[in-house]
């Protein structure tokens, strides 16, 4: 792990390796980037409050960065399905009238 500790100098300003946009693949991030690997990680440590245990000589700022942007991405998701399901509703509701 430790993808951003061990390799902020090589990384590009975006954050990711290069190799990621030479795939040209949506799942590749997933699978086989490791900045998104150690993002997704900090993230579930950092939901259970113990995102310091995991970087005990300091959470690097990018690792802030990616775990806000989880975690923003997430209830984004959260909110677009809870108003998917308001939608439904007022069909039907509205279907019955």
């Amino acid at each position: 792990m430790k993808f951003f500790s061990s390799r902020l100098q090589t990384l590009p300003s975006n954050g990711l390796s290069s190799d990621v946009f030479l795939s040209g693949c949506p799942h590749y991030l997933i699978h086989k980037s490791p900045a998104v690997s150690e993002a997704l990680e900090a993230h579930r440590w950092w939901s259970k409050g113990q995102l310091a245990d995991l970087y005990p000589s300091g959470i690097p700022a990018v690792v802030v960065s990616a775990v806000s942007a989880i975690s923003n991405g997430f209830a984004r998701a959260e909110r677009e399905r809870f108003e998917e399901l308001e939608r439904k509703r007022s069909k039907q509701t509205a279907a019955r009238v």
